[in-house]
């Protein structure tokens, strides 16, 4: 095949001279060093961010028996909030509280059982938590459930759940405590969806489908936020890859990730105030990059 440098200019496509620039400006000694700039600028300010303080703060997280919402009950404990969390697994819910009490002897932590596809329970029990325990200054949406099927073999029954834990919840949680953080012109939403809600997976169609529709409702709902001028509401959007839980128990997903190094990069992404973390975060912030590089060029 005749390389484009060597076909005539007038004779070139399009496509030949997009491809010659774009060697040409990847290979160039000023596109490396800007780049390594423009990391080193974002490390910088990853790592200078002024962090606020969730002590005394009262917040909700939903799924918090197992996994990722366990590590995160930890985490949110040792950092003083007011924790109350959220599961319909209650038995498990509990031992976290105790587990959590063991090892905080001075934690406060309240376990309320529900099930989140069910809209008037949600918002029969948000009410009941505002009544007992006041403003709830933050929600963490971590419940979240998958199928592990290709499309065609998962029952519809099981689409529908997953996208009411998945999805359908995050909006009946954030109508039930947005109110009165908009009165109040503070608070904190935090959603935790997944890597797959950027890069979609075979055996995944509906947890992919639930977790873009995640990110979606975050981004429009801090826009929505800004444009309301409730600047002191913020948002963070979490997509980690693969962790090592039983949610993704058979799944090979390449390195894996620990929940408790998780909960920790979520704990700091809401104190930073950060709208998106990404876990492993350089890979997925150059991917994510490059992704929507090619989905711009492409074809409509």
């Amino acid at each position: 095949m005749q390389r484009t440098s060597e076909i005539p200019l007038e004779h070139a496509s399009i496509v030949d001279l997009a491809l010659t620039l774009a060697r040409k400006v990847l290979t160039h000694s000023v596109t490396i060093k800007a780049a390594v700039a423009a990391l080193v600028i974002l490390l910088a300010i990853k790592a200078t961010a002024k962090k606020k303080s969730i002590k005394g703060k009262t917040i909700v997280l939903t799924g918090a028996a197992t996994g990722l919402g366990r590590a995160q009950a930890f985490e949110l404990a040792k950092a003083g909030a007011n924790l109350v969390v959220w599961d319909i697994n209650m038995e498990q819910l509990e031992k976290t509280v105790a587990d959590v009490r063991a090892k905080y002897p001075a934690a406060k932590i309240s376990a309320y059982g529900i099930n989140l596809a069910n809209r008037e329970a949600v918002a029969k029990l948000a009410a009941q938590v505002q009544s007992e325990h006041g403003f709830v200054w933050g929600l963490i949406n971590n419940a979240g459930i998958i199928s592990g099927q290709s499309l065609m073999e998962t029952p519809d029954k099981k689409i529908e759940l997953t996208m009411a834990v998945n999805i359908m919840a995050h909006f009946w949680t954030v109508k039930a405590f947005l109110p009165e953080m908009m009165v109040r012109n503070d608070g904190h939403i935090c959603a935790i969806a997944s890597a797959a809600g950027f890069f979609p997976s075979a055996r995944m169609v509906d947890y992919c489908t639930s977790k873009f529709a995640a990110r979606g409702f975050m981004d429009a709902l801090r826009i929505e936020l800004s444009a309301l001028g409730k600047s002191g509401v913020k948002t963070t959007l979490v997509a980690p890859a693969h962790i090592n839980t039983d949610l993704f128990a058979g799944y090979s997903m390449g390195s894996t990730m620990q929940p408790e190094w998780v909960a920790q990069q979520v704990l700091d992404g809401i104190v930073s105030n950060r709208a998106v973390v990404f876990l492993p975060w350089l890979p997925l912030t150059m991917g994510n990059m490059c992704a929507n590089l090619f989905a711009a060029s492409g074809p409509n």
